[in-house]
């Protein structure tokens, strides 16, 4: 294979294959490293390769791309790796100021469901949108691009493919872009967003609060990969439970599934779907581990296993039920 000449070409080359092979990585590093301008090249083209697709004919964008070169015209005394975080830094925040523009000129389709309510949906497109309980999806679609955004809860997405209107789902302080591919986001009760992908890849773009020279960058993921961030934009590592791909397979048909799970997690997951929730009369319970598969909403099952699994006992009170230890008093 021919090795890239420009910017344009290492940007086009690394984002056909899953994963640039370690020679070509080296190569890549060695020709960013041998001049300023090759890095500068290098940014723009990244840079016009995540916007263009979605945003190629609107002004506003473009203005922002222009400012955007003209910030990044530095000295040959800058680090080309300062340079690319700085890119990083700076698509996503003009993603986030174009996303907000867009929100408030475009209608938006909102979709609710309740606690325990789940809704299945064909898009325009022919793209389906599975949505988990009490959550919010927002859907706007036009001739450049496809935005939803999760506002609350959790949804599953299968993307059908249009290589001319990039699909892209807003949660939280961030974005998740996609071709043709089937993922899942979930906003926890923290506001923290675990992106879990079954099928495809997907590029995560955080939208952090922090200054552009601390911004981590973005990440791609592929199929059985899962990523989090935080309500502050910054990535971390996906929660086990919320990523697993059993569970968001089971949620789809109805179904809860623990796999060794802390009973504290179990409640709270079982919790999202029931009418009066579940409370832990202490917590030396919230480490004990349950296993088992369970109908969404079936509070009475659940109680039954725990009490035979786990010796322990509920007393229903008038705002939850309480699980304490056998023998011991719900506070």
């Amino acid at each position: 294979m021919t090795t890239p000449r420009d910017g344009a070409e290492w940007v086009t080359r690394i984002h056909s294959t899953p994963r640039l092979p370690r020679g070509e990585k080296h190569t890549l590093d060695a020709w960013l490293s041998s001049s300023p301008g090759n890095a500068r090249d290098f940014l723009r083209a990244e840079t016009i390769w995540r916007l263009s697709g979605a945003f190629a004919h609107d002004e506003a964008v473009q203005a922002e791309l222009g400012r955007l070169r003209e910030r990044n015209r530095v000295s040959t005394a800058s680090s080309p790796r300062r340079m690319l975080g700085w890119a990083a830094a700076l698509t996503a925040l003009i993603l986030g100021a174009v996303f907000g523009l867009r929100q408030m000129q475009q209608q938006t389709t909102w979709y609710e469901t309740r606690a325990g309510e789940q809704r299945n949906l064909v898009l325009a497109d022919g793209s389906t949108l599975s949505i988990n309980t009490a959550s919010r999806v927002g859907v706007q679609y036009d001739s450049q691009q496809r935005l939803l955004t999760l506002e609350r809860g959790e949804a599953l997405f299968q993307v059908a493919k249009d290589m001319q209107r990039p699909f892209i789902v807003r949660a939280g302080r961030g974005f998740v872009r996609a071709i043709g591919t089937r993922f899942d986001v979930l906003i926890d009760s923290k506001r923290n967003v675990t992106v879990a992908v079954l099928e495809g890849r997907v590029d995560v773009v955080p939208q952090p609060q922090t200054a552009p020279a601390q911004v981590d960058s973005h990440m791609f993921l592929d199929a059985g990969q899962a990523v989090a961030f935080e309500d502050a934009g910054k990535l971390v590592q996906a929660n086990t439970e919320h990523a697993s791909t059993e569970r968001i397979n089971a949620w789809r048909e109805g179904r809860l599934r623990f796999d060794a799970w802390p009973l504290g997690d179990a409640i709270h997951e079982h919790n999202r779907y029931a009418a009066k929730p579940i409370r832990l009369g202490s917590p030396e319970l919230a480490d004990l581990k349950v296993s088992g598969v369970f109908r969404v909403g079936d509070t009475e099952a659940l109680l039954t296993a725990l009490r035979r699994l786990l010796d322990v006992r509920s007393v229903e009170q008038q705002d939850a039920i309480v699980l304490t230890a056998s023998g011991a008093y719900p506070q």
